[in-house]
């Protein structure tokens, strides 16, 4: 099978494409036939070898987490799930595998899909609505009637934590800028905010909760948002834990843990018309080293996918 590998850190111009063997299941594993897969921002890092540290990895390494496909085969273990299914999930950076004709996944974190969704409809779900959700529910513990500051609400985390979060009921406040302040509104942020002409610290007052996605100076100035007992939830890197305790902030530096039955919630609101992705780009296979290029210039609004051809 094809798949889209890197045989050293370096730029996007270093991935090749190699024939290797076709993977085999565990017992508790499926193998899936990848339908389409959808960059994330590590892809990046992964590349470039900036995250070595947290996650190292073997060498060739095929590049890839999200996917969406159909089960080729399926270990004793995975009995639940049958050759044709749709599922998706997202494979563990330090294994990696998506960017391929075929990955091997643990059934126990693999999402089945609704019949009436397609690949292309919910490759775009799991890491960055998967950690939207984790965001607002899991450990913001967001609640009707609360207000909610999304920093980066066009984005592909948070264009999902701003849906997530009116659904929940809350007052969201969102910042944007150019045509993500369209996206951000219609996802169904109450007040949008364009950073690059307006302060959200003299817009927002005493809010429950932040998603930051941004880090550096917009998450320092986060604070001054948050009201007393506030939470401040970190995507990018930890926030300052002085400047927490002084206001008695909670911060949660959000690694995301896949989950299958999270995966399946999410799919049946996209099948309801509650959630929606909103896709930035769809670059065909071979234009992968592309693809993670437009990631990397930050500039995208919602999510990037890969059509395999298959």
């Amino acid at each position: 099978m094809r798949a889209a590998r890197i045989h050293a850190y370096g730029g996007w111009e270093d991935i090749r494409y190699d024939e290797i063997p076709v993977p085999e299941p565990g017992a508790d594993e499926l193998l899936v036939r990848v339908k389409t897969a959808s960059i994330n921002p590590l892809d990046v890092k992964l590349v470039k070898g900036t995250v070595q540290d947290r996650f190292p990895i073997n060498l060739p390494y095929t590049l890839g987490t999200d996917i969406a496909g159909v089960v080729e085969k399926a270990g004793p273990l995975a009995a639940r799930f049958a050759v044709g299914d749709t599922v998706f999930g997202r494979l563990a950076p330090m294994k990696g595998g998506g960017f391929a004709e075929f990955a091997v996944m643990p059934a126990i974190d693999v999402g089945l899909a609704p019949k009436s969704l397609l690949p292309g409809e919910i490759a775009g779900l799991p890491a960055a609505c998967g950690t939207a959700w984790e965001g607002v529910f899991e450990l913001g513990k967001l609640k009707k009637g609360q207000s909610v500051l999304v920093h980066a609400g066009a984005g592909g985390v948070g264009s999902y934590a701003v849906q997530l979060a009116k659904l929940a009921g809350a007052y969201v406040f969102a910042t944007a800028s150019g045509d993500g302040l369209q996206i951000a509104r219609s996802r169904g942020a109450d007040h949008v905010i364009d950073y690059r002409n307006e302060d959200f610290v003299q817009v927002c007052r005493e809010v429950d909760l932040v998603i930051d996605t941004i880090g550096g100076a917009t998450q320092e100035r986060s604070f001054g948002v948050l009201k007393h007992g506030g939470t401040l939830v970190c995507v990018t890197e930890a926030a300052d834990g002085r400047k927490a305790a002084e206001k008695d902030i909670k911060t949660h530096r959000l690694v995301h843990q896949m989950r299958g039955s999270r995966l399946e919630l999410m799919a049946a609101l996209m099948e309801q018309g509650k959630l929606t992705c909103h896709v930035d780009s769809v670059f065909p296979f071979e234009e992968i080293p592309a693809a993670i290029a437009r990631n990397a210039t930050r500039q995208a609004k919602g999510k990037i996918l890969i059509h395999m051809g298959s």
